[in-house]
């Protein structure tokens, strides 16, 4: 191994990447997405999922049976609150919230409002960064049509390519290594060479061993950078798997929304979003390094160029009749000028006449 391999990593600050995926309700975006976090802070994560868990459950429910909490599912119950039926029905199949069931519609709004309060407050007091890949899948099949579509295992493994250069990038801008852990994509036992976790496991190793999918970083960077993928169950209990699901399920949400339409808690992660290490108000990187939309959309891009142009034109025209207004203006300020200085001198002249008028005195003939 080389030297620099082996001491690359000593006395350095350690990060875990935890992701999770998510996908919208018609089917057509997918997202890997989640945070970034320094090891020191994984503690502070902790307790607020603990807190988070708080909202929902009694201490001695979550302490003896560590229930998950999935994004999904409580927006689910959120929004169809109202719904005595379905929630019961739905409640049936997710039995670990049946516990909502008990609750009236206004105090479902109020748990789920707390549960994001906390999250909010989660983003804002640790040391972390959100990133993630956006897949249009729809687009996808808009430019390379359907006969020669890719399935979704190989736009998931792109999506996951693109992530793992951007926060090699991220752990060799902050000289520091990483691992990454994911909840596992596998149905319940399934460990054959097909399944989710082992192409995922596969793939993450040619990428370590000789960059496949990579563009810009160097093998030797990965591998000095990003040491280890774990993947854990879905019934294991992982408090930054479960802030991981809330990440990447907002950002899914946020897609087709305005920024001036975003919750509270997506404004926190895209505010959070990797920048490639640049300040954001020099260079704004977010959706290159921190959530990377895939394919790339070139006609989007050049309307949004021809839409720029008419912009600078329309600015440039906007200028000329600004400097016209600014001409014009100091033009009537001169001729203002003019005419104070004119009415100045009438009234010194209106002043000098009658002070001679008063002067003059009368010939009164008083011979008469």
């Amino acid at each position: 191994m080389p030297k620099c391999l082996l001491l690359w990593g000593i006395g350095m600050d350690e990060y875990t990447l935890y992701l999770d995926e998510s996908k919208n309700s018609e089917k057509t975006l997918f997202v890997i997405g989640g945070i970034i976090i320094k090891n020191s802070e994984i503690a502070k994560l902790n307790s607020a999922i603990y807190d988070v868990k708080k909202c929902i459950w009694a201490e001695d429910y979550i302490n003896d049976n560590h229930p998950i909490l999935h994004c999904t599912e409580l927006s689910t119950i959120k929004n169809s609150r109202s719904n005595k039926r379905f929630l019961s029905t739905y409640l049936n199949i997710h039995p670990t919230l049946s516990i909502l069931g008990t609750q009236s519609s206004s105090e479902i709004k109020s748990i789920y409002d707390n549960v994001y309060n906390i999250c909010c407050k989660t983003i804002k007091a640790i040391e972390c960064v959100t990133i993630g890949c956006l897949v249009d899948i729809e687009k996808f099949k808009y430019i390379y049509g359907n006969s020669i579509y890719p399935k979704e295992d190989i736009l998931f493994e792109v999506a996951l390519q693109e992530i793992i250069e951007n926060y090699s990038h991220f752990l060799l801008c902050n000289k520091s290594v990483g691992n990454i852990v994911y909840e596992s994509r596998n149905d319940e036992f399934a460990l054959t060479e097909k399944s989710p976790d082992f192409k995922m496991y596969n793939n993450f190793c040619k990428i370590k061993a000789c960059n496949k999918g990579v563009t810009f970083i160097d093998q030797e960077t990965i591998s000095k950078t990003i040491r280890y993928l774990y993947m854990h169950s879905k019934q294991e209990d992982i408090p930054g798997l479960q802030f991981a699901d809330f990440v990447a399920y907002n950002m899914i949400q946020s897609t087709n929304r305005t920024t001036e339409q975003y919750t509270e808690f997506m404004k926190k992660i895209s505010d959070r979003l990797y920048n490639g290490g640049h300040e954001l108000t020099g260079k704004d990187l977010r959706d290159y390094f921190g959530l990377k939309k895939l394919p790339y959309d070139f006609q989007r891009i050049h309307l949004l160029e021809d839409a720029n142009t008419a912009l600078k034109k329309s600015n440039d025209n906007i200028k000329t009749e600004r400097n016209n207004l600014i001409k014009r203006n100091n033009l009537l300020i001169e001729g203002k000028n003019k005419l104070v200085t004119q009415l100045e001198d009438c009234k010194t002249e209106i002043k000098r006449f009658n002070d001679n008028a008063s002067s003059i005195k009368p010939n009164v003939d008083n011979s008469v």
